[in-house]
């Protein structure tokens, strides 16, 4: 018998960078939006606003401590927020223009958080290091 642990993960030769943390750019836009959604719950009154907050709050501070189960659904939601401005922007844009150059700018912004989720090699390698930190023996 091995001394390997028969249910740990292949190993792969690709190797993840010695410190692997989140892109500083990244954390800066999540806080800025994460800022602006606590204002708009706040201005709006609204409890749903508020629980959604929180909710995405969470799935923001375990993305970047490098859970990819809450990256994945940070991402799906930040892809929800793009499907709902872009209808946004399709339904204002003949009564209300800048309403809907406002929409585009939030469906664009999220985009970009989607694409560091998803499509950053800073955060690939956040993850890996998450993974391999969980799956060592203590």
């Amino acid at each position: 018998m091995s001394d390997r642990n028969p249910y740990a993960p292949p190993s792969s030769n690709l190797e993840a960078p010695a410190v692997a943390r989140a892109p500083r750019a990244f954390i800066v836009l999540l806080g800025a939006y994460l800022l602006v959604s606590a204002a708009s719950a706040v201005f709006g009154g609204s409890i749903f606003s508020a629980i959604f907050l929180v909710i995405v709050g969470i799935a923001a501070w375990r993305t970047v401590q490098g859970g990819q189960a809450a990256s994945r659904y940070l991402g799906g939601l930040l892809i929800l927020g793009v499907i709902v401005s872009v209808r946004a922007v399709a339904s204002m844009w003949t009564s209300n223009p800048p309403g809907a150059m406002v929409s585009a700018a939030v469906a664009v912004y999220q985009s970009i958080l989607v694409g560091y989720i998803f499509l950053s090699p800073g955060m690939r390698a956040l993850y890996t290091k998450a993974e391999r930190a969980k799956w060592t023996e203590r």
